[in-house]
């Protein structure tokens, strides 16, 4: 299960579930050695990562970030932080979004390998 809600940017995720994400920019674009991540946190104020994952761009002014089993499985259940930042060649770091609630939500059926 995925939900996200645009006017705060909260996101729910089940614990070990998949998940790919599109972001559209505008203005001044990742391009070439720019760098963007997207970083997840237990506490905003912490220096631990508990997920960060380097997006590709897809397109001139769109991102993709992909999150894999592997990324959430192991997390606990509950409520983290969330924001993307973008690490520009020339030094600038841009954070477009403020940090949003993420969510891992508990999940009922048991894993299997097909």
């Amino acid at each position: 299960m995925f939900s996200y809600k645009p006017t705060t940017n909260e996101i729910h995720l089940t614990r070990g579930d998949t998940l790919t994400l599109e972001f559209q920019f505008e203005g001044d674009v990742p391009v070439g050695n720019d760098q963007l991540f997207f970083t997840v946190k237990k506490d905003p104020h912490s220096n631990a990562c508990i997920i960060e994952k380097p997006a590709e761009m897809i397109a001139e002014d769109t991102a993709r970030i992909t999150l894999a089993v592997e990324d959430t499985a192991h997390l606990p259940f509950g409520k983290y932080w969330w924001d993307i930042r973008i690490f520009y060649a020339d030094g600038e770091v841009v954070t477009p979004l403020s940090p949003a609630l993420f969510f891992i939500e508990e999940v009922v059926g048991n894993d299997r390998k097909l």
